[in-house]
């Protein structure tokens, strides 16, 4: 299991391997591109390819690698090995769910030194805290066109 959070660090190995927590460690390939597709807010599956193709050339044999997955190709089955099972269970409904990006958590931190600024009336101390926040919003916008 070392190395473990790299290979989660990507979303779409992290979203295969939800669908397969969920799914009692088994899916088809087709169901797993779908629920990336939904999950990367195209349910109408517009970058079915795109996601097809990285799943297949990057994600999967990485994932196959570090014996994780077990991918039959002739049923076009994904399956998360068994021994790892409560391990990558325990970090899709534990630790993801209380994850949060970097840019949100700028934002936050800008929301605070904003209003301590405003407390402070310290014109200077308002404006950089102002300049962190739009920095923070526009790096998240980017975020979702990107994915």
């Amino acid at each position: 299991m070392d190395g473990i959070a790299s290979l989660i660090s990507n979303k779409r190995r992290r979203l295969l391997l939800r669908y397969l927590v969920n799914n009692n460690g088994k899916g088809s390939l087709e169901e797993v591109i779908s629920y990336i597709c939904d999950n990367e807010g195209d349910p109408e599956c517009k970058n079915r390819k795109s996601v097809y193709i990285s799943l297949k050339q990057t994600h999967i044999p990485k994932l196959e690698k570090a014996r994780l997955v077990i991918y039959d190709k002739r049923s076009n089955t994904l399956y998360l090995e068994e021994s790892y099972k409560k391990d990558v269970k325990m970090y899709v409904e534990f630790v993801e769910g209380v994850d949060i990006s970097w840019s949100k958590y700028y934002i936050g931190l800008a929301g605070v030194a904003m209003a301590g600024s405003v407390y402070l009336m310290d014109f200077w101390a308002l404006t950089v805290s102002f300049l962190f926040l739009v920095s923070a919003s526009l790096n998240i916008a980017k975020q979702r066109r990107v994915i």
